[in-house]
């Protein structure tokens, strides 16, 4: 994994190495409310910090596996991913987090459930989705960053049984 940071002093972005991108394709960091962190010495401080930095390479890089390239999160993915993590560790309560067309939702969800797996307790971590194409999608993209990420169902005995830990065929027998 290589993280790379570029800046002249008061412009500083990050990226990660990846053949399929360019230059243009790098990061500001921001806070968690979105205000552009520039300025080398304000992106030091926030970014590379030791828990920042080893938290980025160990949890945040995704190595998409159908294109064989790394890929980082941008800012508010993380501060999503974060924040899912903790309604998870910290609740029992409900949260969504909100995302335009084209912004990551995919890759941020993605994230997040690798890491809320890795919690005691957590044994599944379920997506609804209100479209067959939305689910055609998300489970493209999650099996594109790992293989065999995830398992669709088609019909609710199936998903009772999957929930239940019983796999079936996928006529759901």
């Amino acid at each position: 994994v290589q993280l790379f940071v570029i800046s002249n002093g008061g412009n500083t972005n990050y990226f990660v190495n990846n053949k399929l991108q360019s230059i243009k394709q790098s990061y500001y960091w921001a806070t968690e409310n979105n205000n552009h962190i520039t300025e080398l010495d304000e992106f030091a401080d926030a970014f590379l910090n030791l828990n920042h930095l080893g938290k980025m390479i160990a949890q945040y890089v995704v190595m998409n596996e159908a294109h064989k390239n790394m890929m980082i999160l941008r800012p508010y993915q993380y501060f999503a991913s974060e924040a899912i993590i903790k309604q998870v560790s910290t609740s029992n309560d409900n949260g969504y987090i909100w995302h335009t067309t084209g912004s990551g939702k995919t890759l941020t969800s993605f994230k997040a459930s690798q890491v809320v797996m890795d919690l005691p307790g957590v044994h599944k971590v379920v997506f609804v989705v209100d479209r067959k194409d939305l689910d055609y999608q998300t489970m493209k993209e999650f099996n594109s960053f790992k293989d065999g990420s995830v398992d669709s169902t088609n019909n609710t005995t199936s998903l009772v049984n999957q929930f239940l830990g019983k796999y079936t065929d996928k006529k759901g027998q």
